[in-house]
C-alpha cells in the first residue's frame, strides 16, 4: 500500500512536470491570433514612417488578395516599387503587430524626440497605430525596416 501511495505521487510529479515543460517549449500565439483566431491577411497592410535626420522616409507592405507589393519613399519620392513574397509577408506583418502592441501597452515619454515614427497596421477592417522614438525602441524598429526594405530589394 505504501509502495502504491508512492508511485501514484511520483507518476503525478512527472506528468505536471511534462506538462510544465511542454507549456514552456509550446511558441506563444501573437495576439491577433488570440483574439481573433488565425490573421487572414487577404487585405492587409503595414506602414512604417520615421523621420532621420532631415529625411523623411515612409515605408509601405500591403497585401492584396492575389498579391503583396511594397513601396519606399524618401521625402515624398518614390524610391523603390515592387512585389513581396507572399510566404515571408506573414511574418513581417506578425513582428510589426508586435511591436505595436508592445508601444500601446508602454507608457508615453515626454522627452523631446529627434527620430519620431509611426506604424500603422490594418487587417480586417481594424487601423492600429502606435508611436515611438527610435532611441527608446531597443532597435525593434531598425530591424523591422531592415526586414521590409530586404523582402522589397531581394529578387524572388
Amino acid at each position: 500500500m505504501k509502495n502504491m501511495k508512492k508511485c501514484k505521487k511520483t507518476l503525478s510529479l512527472s506528468l505536471a512536470s511534462s506538462l510544465f515543460i511542454f507549456a514552456c517549449t509550446t511558441p506563444a500565439k501573437s495576439r491577433l491570433e488570440e483574439s481573433s483566431g488565425p490573421v487572414q491577411l487577404g487585405n492587409s497592410s503595414v506602414s512604417i514612417e520615421y523621420i532621420l535626420g532631415r529625411d523623411h522616409y515612409r515605408f509601405t507592405a500591403r497585401s492584396e488578395e492575389t498579391r503583396v507589393t511594397g513601396t519606399t519613399y524618401l521625402d515624398k519620392q518614390l524610391l523603390k516599387k515592387g512585389e513581396i513574397d507572399q510566404q515571408r509577408y506573414p511574418g513581417f506583418f506578425t513582428r510589426a503587430s508586435e511591436i505595436v502592441d508592445n508601444l500601446s501597452r508602454a507608457p508615453a515619454s515626454d522627452t523631446f524626440c529627434r527620430n519620431p515614427f509611426i506604424i500603422t497596421i490594418k487587417a480586417q477592417e481594424k487601423t492600429r497605430t502606435a508611436r515611438g522614438c527610435r532611441s527608446s525602441d531597443d532597435g525593434a524598429l531598425s530591424k523591422l525596416i531592415r526586414e521590409g526594405e530586404f523582402l522589397l530589394y531581394s529578387k524572388k
